[in-house]
């Protein structure tokens, strides 16, 4: 338990040091985070392991060996003007490198948000991972018309023991043109492996001219075929749930809600093959 504090005070004041760091380029309208096999977790990403973190970790993802691709869809509340759409894949060049490609596409009423991700995931020795990507983002709204900027991602994934593993994600850095005001994200999270069947994740996250967001996770996988999730987050806060299906190794099906006090549910497909 001690141990855990620790983990806990260092990921917090590290987090607490990024955020200030970023704060020095004041940067003010957020951007769509990418959604995948974290939205059941309470949208957990940075701590992301192996086919979860196809759309969110690129560090995460070299815990496997194969090549991934993927399809993610949301509906926002239920409403049809309010859609999110990802597709992502991981190409596995050499056993230490990973090829990474993603597009994101969000459509909120008269708001349309693309974002277009060419990465390299590789790994530094036998238990950490660096992951790079670099994304150009498109923005159309009605009232004040289109904008476009060029910016960066950076991963990192570090496996502390061989329960823990830890992960941090900063989105959105060194835009090209510095004109163009894009929200940076940070988040770091641990993922624990409490037996087999049982992983714990957490994160701590924070947006900027946004709250801080704890995130917590629970994936137990009761049979090797399915799996279940549940999480909780706090900024604006709400359940999520969700259920993993993988009729064989190479597919993966996932269904999962994010359940709003306020504005209700957002379901969730995501769609994995491995090969």
């Amino acid at each position: 338990m001690n141990y855990l504090i620790i983990y806990y005070k260092i990921i917090f004041f590290t987090l607490l040091l990024c955020c200030q760091l970023l704060e020095i380029n004041a940067q003010q309208f957020n951007t769509p985070v990418s959604i995948g096999g974290g939205i059941a977790l309470g949208q957990v990403q940075a701590s992301l392991q192996g086919k979860d973190a196809l759309f969110n970790q690129i560090a995460g993802m070299l815990s496997i060996e194969n090549s991934i691709i993927g399809i993610s869809t949301q509906n926002r509340y239920l409403l049809p003007e309010i859609n999110q759409g990802s597709i992502a894949t991981g190409i596995r060049i050499n056993p230490n490198l990973l090829f990474y490609s993603k597009i994101d596409y969000l459509k909120h009423y008269d708001l349309i948000h693309q974002q277009y991700s060419l990465g390299l995931g590789r790994k530094l020795g036998m238990n950490a991972s660096l992951g790079i990507a670099l994304k150009y983002q498109f923005l159309s709204l009605l009232a004040y018309g289109k904008t476009a900027t060029i910016n960066s991602d950076l991963f990192v994934s570090y496996k502390i023991t061989e329960d823990w593993s830890m992960g941090f994600i900063i989105t959105n850095l060194l835009p090209f043109n510095s004109n163009e005001e894009v929200s940076s994200y940070a988040e770091i999270g641990i993922n624990y492996t409490i037996s087999n069947k049982i992983q714990f994740n957490s994160a701590l996250s924070k947006e900027l001219s946004f709250a801080y967001n704890f995130h917590l996770g629970i994936h137990y996988q009761p049979i090797e075929k399915i799996g279940f999730k549940v999480g909780y987050f706090t900024e604006p806060g709400g359940l999520t749930l969700g259920i993993q299906y993988s009729p064989t190794y190479p597919i993966t099906l996932e269904f999962a809600t994010i359940s709003h006090h306020v504005l209700g549910n957002s379901p969730s497909i995501v769609l994995l093959y491995c090969w």
